[in-house]
Parts: structure tokens; C-alpha cells; sequence
């Protein structure tokens, strides 16, 4: 809503009766937020006190004031009256908005309690009009001496004889009757304050969701914009008086007003009562006001002593007031039956002025409806896309969720598999532990052999040096020397042979001992190996834990998905809102058009609440769109993560297959051909 005119309306003072919630409340904000000088009146005056608190910190710049005022009270009244007095002197805007819906009120008229009954017009009516005599000495200082009394449809004759009524069942005797007493106060008190600039005049806020009112359909700052409105601007259209060749060109289009006639100037300049009466007949028509040819009411024709004489009358009685309704309806305050039957210059020219602006009024606000109409057809497309998007990412949310399930198989398959590798690596480390003790007694062996060859070598010498020693004591005797050398020689050879015999055997223990050494180092390779396994085995520790938080990740993916899912379904509340506010206003133009006043600023609250609830919904779709982007986006870094580190698992976890493979592959060629065992 435009501010331009804070300034101006900083001096002027407005005073709201009930205002501390509600309606009331909805209402001192928009003045507040407009600069004017708002007092809160309330009878609790804690809550009365917090409001004003609540609005002034929301605007800073505003001068909300708090009053204390119960209007059950004379009193009460009596005090509120003189402290506007004292502190401001004069007051501009009354909006007398101060109501109850007692407990009882429901009940039957039959069967109503009249204690509730007086309790509620206590409030309801003569506490309003006490409130607003009261006040008029200060309303006669101020400058827009506007009273406007806070109603209800409940309180219309009219409304309340409709059978399709919406509410026509709702009986509320205390509060209907309340609210048309109330209406008759208005009437009579404009006819009352007219000639003294006074703007009286009473609306109906509309179903507002309220605490007396739980199943209202519209919030309580959309009806204090229509009171705003109301309050603010002339009571009446003001339409520019179009020149002769503007009135001119706009009959001789669409709009000819009479069949087949052309406009001259002379018949605005010199007007003929049969060519205006027609022209009156044709705008009604167009309208859909009134149509000559429509039968009359029944109940007119029960009045009638001669119905086929007096037909014609009635029907020109009917047309009279109808015309001059709308007339005044769209400006023309001061029309009468002497327009339609003596025309004369220069009203003719301002009545048909005010026609021709009535009609691109009409034009262009039906314009505006289409454009409204566009624009939800195309909000409808949007939630359709996006319920196709949202399809799609619960399709794709659900592929992610079942390769996450093969994955998480995967794992637990790679776990068994890794569960029984790893009891055959702790066997072949106990096998490990048997070769590395069956090498130490090799070895053991070995040195055994090396000191028996050892032995022998010295008993061989020791031998020759006796036999040398020998041959120089004994008396050698041919024979006898003879056989000694070939005992000796016997000895010596069958000691070469054991000796060469247990070369050999060194020689197989020296390969053995080679091929043990072999096995230790394939044994050392494979300790590392292992280690290495271990390692991979942290590492896949570490995958599985970023697999959970993934998993995490896309728990709260979803979430998010829930909430865009929440986010789109109240728009589609909002718009179909939209689209049933629309389709009231459609409906309230077309069957009360005999109240034209009203329905055009309805129409333009309903604008301006439209306007707003269709960039709020362009926001939050365009909100919904980026945070759907962004989540897309994540979604996607997420499974290109996931993939990735997948992808290294399986490297790793083939990379620990090849080795224990090898492993496995060594040991076995290493126990086909095992080393032999000496005791």
C-alpha cells in the first residue's frame, strides 16, 4: 500500500473501538503504518497496552495511543470522551468496531435466553450509538468526519430471505437483530449528519477469521484494508465530465447505447426525453440491472386492482428507481426522474459522462479479473510442473534408495567374505609360527652336522699323526704294514664316503635351509601384506561410516523433500483460495448489483489482496523453485560422491582379494612341496 501521504495524515486522529485484536487490531496497524494518529480502545487494559506496545515497535514512526474504553460502561465512555478531548481535542475517523457473539446466542428465537439477548444490544447497539453521540462534538473539529460502524451480512432483511444464502440457516437472533438495529442507526444518522460533511456509513468485513468467528475464510488484514478504503476516500464515485467529442467517439464504437442510432452533438446539447429514456433503458440492461420485457414480480402483481392497467406504471416505477440508483451509485448523487423525463443541458452531458465512465470502470476492472484468471491458470501450470518435478524426484529419491540397499548388500557380503579371509589369515599366521619353529630346529640340526664333520676331520688327522708316530717305533714287518695300510685305507675311504655322504646331506640342508629362507621372506612379504590388509580394513571402517553419514544425508535430503512438499501444497491452498475468493466476487458482482457501492470497493480490496497474495505465491514459488534447485544440485554432488567413493571400495576391496589370493597361492605350493623334517 502507497505511504505518499504520511505526512498529511499525521495530524489526523482515529480512534477504534475493540481494537486491542481482531479486526480492530488489523485495522490501527494500517492507519499506524499510513501516519495517521491512532488511539486503541479497549476495555482490558493490559491488552490494550500490549498492542500499542506490539504496533509501535513494529512502526517505529507511528503515534499509537491507547484509550480505555468499555462501551457496556457510561462511564467508561464518559472518560475515554475526555481524555480525546484533552489530549488531541478533535477526532477524524470513528470506526466503531466494538462487538460480542455471547455464549447462547445460538440457540433458537424461540428458545433465546433475553438476558443474553439485552447483554448483546447493550454492547452491540447502545453502547455504539452512546459512543457516537459522545464523540460527535470532536468529530465536528476534525476534518473527515468519518463514522463508520462495523456490521454484518447477518444483519441484512434482504440477504437474510435469500434461500442460497451461504449462511441462511445461521438464526442468530441477538446478533443479527443487533447488527440491523445498528444499520438503522447509520441510515438515519447520515440522513441526519449529510448536510454537515459527515460520511456515514456502516460494512460488512466479511467472514473473518476471528476468535469470535473460528471458521472465517479471510484474514483480519484483508478486511481492515476495506475499512481503510472506506474511511479514507469519498463515499461516492467522482467520474470527469467527458467533452462533447469525447462522448461522441466513445458512442459511435462498441458501445452505441441505442441500436442502429447515431449521436449527434444536438442530441447532448438539446436532449429528447424518448432517446434518453432509451439510452437509460439500454445501460440498465447492460448492466444487468433491469430488462423492460422481464415479467413482473409476483408479489407487485398481488397489490394490483388491475394488473393488465397498471402493468405499464409499475414498470415505469421499477425503472425510475432502478435508474436512479444506479445513477447515484456511480456519482450522479442528485439524479431524478426529471433527468429521464425533461432532460436539459448541461446535465445531460454530465449524466452521460458518468455512464461512459461507468462502463470503462466496468471494462477494465473485468480486465483486471481476466488478468487475475490468467494469472492462476498459469499458477495452476506451475503447481502441475512442479507436482511433475516432485514426482520425479520421488522417483529418483527412490532408484537412490534402492541401489543404496544394493549397496549396503554389497557391504555386508564384502564383510563375510572379509570375516573369512580373515580366520585364513590367522591360520596361515599359526601355520607361519609351525615353519618358523620347524626352521629353527633345521637350523639346529645343521650345526649338529657342521660339528660332526668337524669331529671327523680332526680324528682323521690325529689317525695319520699316529700312524706317522708308529712307523717309527714299531719294527715294521712287511705284512703286517701291508695289512695296516689297507685297514687304514679301508677306514679312510669308508670315512671319505661318510663324509661325502654327509656333504651331500649338507648340501640338501643348505638347499632346504635356502628354500625355508624364501619362505620366511614370502612369510615377511605376506606379515606386510596383512598389515596392509589391516590398513585397507580402517579404511573401509571409514567408508562405512561415510556410507551412514550419506545415508544420513539422505534422510535429511528427504526431510527437505517433505517440507518443499508442505511448501507446495499450502500454495495450492493459497491458490485455490485465490481461486475461490475470485469466483465470491464473480458471484457478489453478478447477484448484488443493487448495492454497487459497496461491491466496487470490495472488488478493490479484493484487488489489492489478490495482487499481494499472487506475488507472495510468484515468492514462494520462486522460493520453492530455488530451494527444488538446490536440493537437485546437493542430490546430485551427493550421488557423484557416493559413486566416487563406491568406486574406491570396490578398488579395494579387489585390491585385497588379488593379495590374499597370492597369499593363498604361495602357501599352497609352499605345503605340496614341504621341507623334510629330521629328528
Amino acid at each position: 500500500m502507497s505511504t505518499s501521504n504520511n505526512n498529511s495524515n499525521k495530524n489526523k486522529i482515529v480512534l477504534v473501538t475493540g481494537s486491542n485484536k481482531g479486526i480492530g487490531r488489523a485495522v490501527v496497524e494500517i492507519f499506524a503504518k499510513n501516519g495517521y494518529t491512532v488511539y486503541i480502545g479497549a476495555r482490558n487494559k493490559e491488552e490494550g497496552l500490549k498492542a500499542r506496545d506490539e504496533i509501535s515497535k513494529l512502526n517505529p514512526q507511528s503515534d499509537t495511543r491507547f484509550v480505555h474504553l468499555d462501551i457496556e460502561s457510561s462511564q467508561s465512555i464518559k472518560n475515554a470522551v475526555e481524555q480525546l478531548t484533552k489530549e488531541a481535542g478533535y477526532l477524524d475517523i470513528l470506526v466503531n468496531n466494538a462487538a460480542v457473539f455471547l455464549p447462547g446466542s445460538g440457540k433458537k428465537p424461540s428458545e433465546h435466553d433475553p438476558e443474553v439477548l439485552k447483554k448483546t444490544f447493550d454492547i452491540n447497539f447502545f453502547g455504539t450509538v452512546e459512543v457516537t453521540q459522545l464523540l460527535i462534538p470532536l468529530l465536528r473539529k476534525g476534518q473527515e468526519k468519518v463514522i463508520l460502524n462495523v456490521s454484518s451480512d447477518s444483519a441484512s432483511l434482504q440477504i437474510q430471505n435469500y434461500v442460497e444464502f451461504s449462511l441462511y440457516k445461521l438464526n442468530y437472533l441477538a446478533y443479527g437483530t443487533s447488527k440491523m438495529a445498528l444499520n438503522g442507526f447509520t441510515l438515519m444518522l447520515s440522513k441526519e449528519m449529510g448536510n454537515e460533511g459527515f460520511k456515514v456509513n456502516c460494512i460488512h468485513p466479511g467472514h473473518v477469521l476471528t476468535d469470535m468467528n473460528s471458521k472465517g475464510d479471510i484474514q483480519p488484514d484483508e478486511s481492515a484494508l476495506s475499512i481503510y478504503k472506506i474511511t479514507t476516500r469519498s463515499m461516492v464515485f467522482s467520474f470527469p465530465i467527458l467533452s462533447t467529442s469525447e462522448i461522441l467517439a466513445f458512442l459511435s464504437g462498441e458501445y452505441g447505447l441505442v441500436h442502429g442510432y447515431r449521436f449527434t452533438e444536438e442530441d447532448i446539447t438539446k436532449p429528447q426525453a424518448e432517446l434518453w429514456k432509451q439510452v437509460f433503458y439500454n445501460v440498465l440492461e447492460l448492466f444487468g440491472i433491469y430488462n423492460k420485457d422481464q415479467p413482473l414480480p409476483f408479489a407487485i402483481k398481488d397489490i394490483m386492482s388491475y394488473p393488465e392497467l397498471q402493468e405499464d406504471s409499475a414498470n415505469d416505477i421499477i425503472f425510475v428507481k432502478k435508474i436512479t440508483r444506479f445513477m447515484r451509485t456511480i456519482g450522479v448523487s442528485d439524479f431524478g426522474s426529471k433527468d429521464i423525463y425533461k432532460p436539459e443541458f448541461p446535465r445531460a452531458k454530465k449524466i452521460i459522462s458518468a455512464i461512459i465512465n461507468a462502463i470503462k470502470w466496468r471494462d477494465e476492472r473485468w480486465g483486471h479479473i481476466n488478468k487475475f484468471e490468467d494469472k492462476i491458470k498459469d499458477l495452476q501450470k506451475h503447481q502441475n510442473k512442479c507436482e511433475n518435478d516432485e514426482s520425479r524426484m520421488e522417483n529418483h529419491i527412490e532408484l537412490l534408495r534402492e541401489k543404496k540397499n544394493d549397496r549396503e548388500k554389497q557391504i555386508i557380503r564384502a564383510q563375510q567374505e572379509y570375516g573369512q579371509l580373515e580366520t585364513l589369515l590367522l591360520k596361515h599366521n599359526s601355520d607361519q609360527g609351525d615353519l618358523r619353529n620347524y626352521i629353527k630346529k633345521l637350523k639346529i640340526i645343521d650345526e649338529d652336522l657342521g660339528n660332526r664333520i668337524n669331529d671327523c676331520t680332526f680324528s682323521t688327522q690325529t689317525i695319520a699323526q699316529e700312524c706317522s708316530r708308529i712307523d717309527t717305533m714299531v719294527v715294521k714287518s712287511p705284512e703286517r704294514i701291508k695289512k695296516l695300510i689297507e685297514d687304514m685305507e679301508i677306514n679312510l675311504k669308508s670315512e671319505k664316503e661318510n663324509l661325502v655322504h654327509d656333504r651331500e646331506i649338507l648340501t640338501r640342508l643348505q638347499s632346504k635351509l635356502n628354500q625355508l629362507e624364501k619362505i620366511g621372506k614370502d612369510m615377511q612379504k605376506t606379515i606386510i601384506q596383512s598389515e596392509n590388509i589391516l590398513k585397507e580394513h580402517e579404511a573401509f571402517k571409514k567408508k562405512k561410516q561415510e556410507s551412514k553419514d550419506l545415508q544420513k544425508k539422505i534422510t535429511d535430503n528427504q526431510k527437505v523433500l517433505n517440507d518443499i512438499t508442505h511448501k507446495v501444497d499450502k500454495n495450492n491452498n493459497n491458490i485455490q483460495s485465490t481461486q475461490e475468493t475470485i469466483e465470491k466476487n464473480q458471484e457478489r458482482f453478478k447477484n448484488h448489483k443493487d448495492q454497487w457501492n459497496n461491491t466496487i470497493k470490495e472488488v478493490q480490496a479484493e484487488k489489492v489482496s489478490l495482487q499481494k497474495e499472487s506475488e507472495d505465491i510468484n515468492d514462494k514459488v520462486r522460493e520453492n523453485r530455488r530451494q527444488q534447485d538446490e536440493w537437485a544440485e546437493k542430490i546430485e554432488n551427493l550421488k557423484s560422491n557416493y559413486e566416487k567413493d563406491n568406486l574406491a571400495l570396490n578398488l579395494s576391496f579387489r585390491s585385497l582379494v588379488d593379495v590374499v589370493y597370492g597369499y593363498h597361492t604361495s602357501l599352497e605350493a609352499s605345503l605340496k612341496d614341504p621341507p623334510t623334517k629330521f629328528q
